[in-house]
C-alpha cells in the first residue's frame, strides 16, 4: 500500500469530558462509555464485509492483510 493510500485515525483527548456522548455527531458516530469514561468516534476508513461460513476467519485474515 502507497502512502498516500494509508488508513489514517487520530485521537484526540477531550477538553471537557463530561458529556462525551453530546460530542457524538454524524451520520453513523459510534461510543464506548462506562461510568463516564469511555470513548466516541465518527468517520470511516474502511468498511470490510466477511461473508458467513466454515472459511470466515481465515477470509477475514487475508482481507484484512491485503488492507
Amino acid at each position: 500500500m502507497t502512502a498516500d493510500r494509508l488508513l489514517k485515525a487520530r485521537t484526540v483527548p477531550a477538553a471537557d469530558p463530561t458529556d462525551l456522548l453530546g460530542k457524538l455527531h454524524g451520520p453513523r458516530p459510534l461510543a464506548w462509555v462506562r461510568r463516564g469514561d469511555g470513548l466516541v468516534g465518527w468517520g470511516e476508513a474502511a468498511t470490510i464485509i466477511i461473508p458467513a461460513g466454515p472459511d470466515r476467519f481465515a477470509a477475514a485474515e487475508r482481507t484484512l492483510r491485503a488492507v
